[in-house]
């Protein structure tokens, strides 16, 4: 047992004033160390890790305090963000009591407000408590598939698609994985395709899956969300008796349409427990934070937070310190602009308002004109591949008529040349070893230049074909001849192989030499 109790006593905000919280990531280094690589080239000294972190901490603290006092700022009314607890309700079943192994918690990053057995909270952790969608993706809006609108409890699909926890409860093929942590949402595919065709009647949006009217005879069709804010689907949860018992079987979960829905329920929306029909909805942080069209602009940094990082490093020693802080301004500013205006220090991101209203909402126009560019970009691409097509079909008919031409040109000026070519090519072939394919070297043979004048081989005789230097008949001839007579004049002895393979060949190559004096004696006519 150890000799005294340890406990924790949290600091102050104070003290948390004064001390760095912010962590660099892997992105801050990348970026640091970049600019420390052109500090480098002009001479100036490094600038460490440490006083990154000290400068981005400082940023946050300043731009949440003057956030937190600015009567700009302040005209933006907090109270929309979190409601009190005690009038918050469970934004799956729409109920306000809370009980000791069933309490209602709230959502640090979106303040969303949910019963542990209906988001499938085992036990309430210690500290904060995510929900599912600002634990997977805190920064990027999400959107459920089963409905067209914003907010509420949100559970993922096996293949990572994002759905209300309440729209899964009342489709009928919809199940859950796990019941205790009540995801992931299973059998999306099994939904009929005529669920995914109906039209809601209370928005008209022919989006997500519609559910329809109890009553067998009503085929009225609603989003499940949609009838939770107009009072059609039946409480998920019933009053105990008299005696405080509570039923053995939990309710079936029914929606009824406006005309089929009972007189109480009816009265109940009337007498003011559905003020949501008569008020325009709120847009809470929930509603913002799973916004399709939540966009902030980059906040700027003002003077006055600059002069105060400023002062508040002034013990620092570093040249030209103002530009490296303007340079870092920008970059946070940025980094908040990815983060979709959350706060880059956990402990700011638990206020309950924690995103700036500096910048405004992306507007239609915005969006419009942004849509607009997207068209004329793809115009002008298409108009970019008409023209590329056509310069390809361009180049190729000139590619086919040079061809043509040079075929033309050859057949005139070198009438023969085919035919030169068909006959060197038949004689190539008797060398089936190629022996005379390359010229002598001069390790196998040292006296071959002092035996033999005029050296040739078959590879020098193709080059002189390539080059259109065989003007007659008789050039090609001698050259062959001159090979084969090379050889069997080193090898003067008849049993040698080169002396038997050349004699071989120049008996076999009697009926080509002969072609080529046929063609020889037409020469004379056709060189006009």
């Amino acid at each position: 047992m150890p000799d005294h109790y340890i406990r924790y006593i949290e600091p102050l905000e104070s003290e948390l004033a004064t001390q760095v919280e912010y962590d660099m990531d892997e992105q801050d280094q990348e970026w640091l160390d970049v600019i420390n690589a052109e500090r480098r080239k002009e001479q100036l000294d490094q600038v460490s890790y440490e006083t990154f972190e000290i400068i981005m901490d400082r940023l946050e603290k300043e731009w949440f305090e003057l956030a937190s006092t600015n009567s700009y700022m302040k005209r933006v009314p907090k109270q929309d963000s979190a409601l009190p607890s005690e009038d918050s309700t469970c934004a799956v079943c729409d109920d306000g009591e809370g009980e000791n192994s069933n309490a209602i918690v709230f959502c640090d990053g979106c303040n969303l407000a949910v019963h542990q057995d209906c988001y499938g909270v085992p036990y309430i952790p210690e500290g904060q408590w995510l929900c599912r969608k600002c634990t997977v993706s805190p920064e990027a809006a999400v959107s459920c598939i089963l409905c067209p609108n914003e907010g509420g409890a949100f559970k993922q699909t096996p293949e990572g698609k994002w759905a209300h926890l309440l729209c899964a409860l009342f489709i009928p093929e919809l199940s859950l994985g796990t019941q205790l942590y009540m995801e992931p949402i299973e059998g999306v595919n099994r939904i009929v395709k005529g669920r995914w065709k109906l039209t809601c009647s209370i928005c008209s949006h022919r989006t997500g899956a519609c559910i329809q009217c109890d009553i067998r005879s009503c085929f009225t069709a609603f989003h499940v969300t949609c009838a939770r804010k107009h009072g059609y689907l039946t409480p998920m949860k019933v009053a105990p008796d008299a005696e405080g018992n509570l039923p053995s079987t939990p309710p079936s979960l029914k929606a009824l349409c406006e005309k089929h829905m009972s007189v109480s329920s009816k009265t109940r929306i009337l007498c003011g427990s559905g003020d949501e029909l008569t008020t325009p909805q709120k847009t809470s942080k929930v509603a913002r934070a799973y916004s399709k069209g939540y966009h902030l602009g980059p906040p700027l940094v003002p003077a006055i937070v600059v002069t105060r990082v400023t002062d508040y490093i002034a013990k620092i020693v570093l040249r030209k310190k103002h530009i490296f802080i303007l340079s870092v301004c920008k970059y946070w500013s940025l980094k908040r602009e990815a983060r979709r205006g959350a706060p880059l220090l956990k402990r700011l991101h638990l206020e309950p308002w924690t995103a700036s209203s500096i910048s405004k909402q992306q507007t239609e126009d915005t969006r419009q004109r942004r849509l607009n560019h997207l068209h004329n970009l793809r115009g002008d691409l298409e108009k970019v591949r008409m023209l590329a097509d056509f310069t390809r079909k361009r180049e190729r008919e000139k590619t086919r008529s040079a061809n043509v031409i040079s075929t033309l040109v050859d057949s005139v000026m070198f009438p023969h040349d085919g035919v030169l070519r068909a006959a060197f090519e038949q004689t190539t072939n008797l060398d089936r070893n190629h022996y005379f394919t390359e010229p002598v070297a001069p390790e196998e043979a040292p006296d071959y230049q002092t035996i033999i004048e005029r050296p040739m081989w078959w590879e020098k005789i193709k080059g002189r074909l390539d080059r259109r230097e065989y003007t007659s008949v008789e050039d090609l001839e001698s050259d062959i001849h001159l090979v084969l007579d090379n050889s069997m004049k080193y090898n003067s002895k008849p049993e040698h192989l080169y002396h038997r393979v050349a004699a071989r060949i120049k008996t076999n190559a009697a009926p080509i030499f002969e072609g080529l004096a046929a063609i020889k004696q037409r020469q004379p006519d056709s060189s006009v």
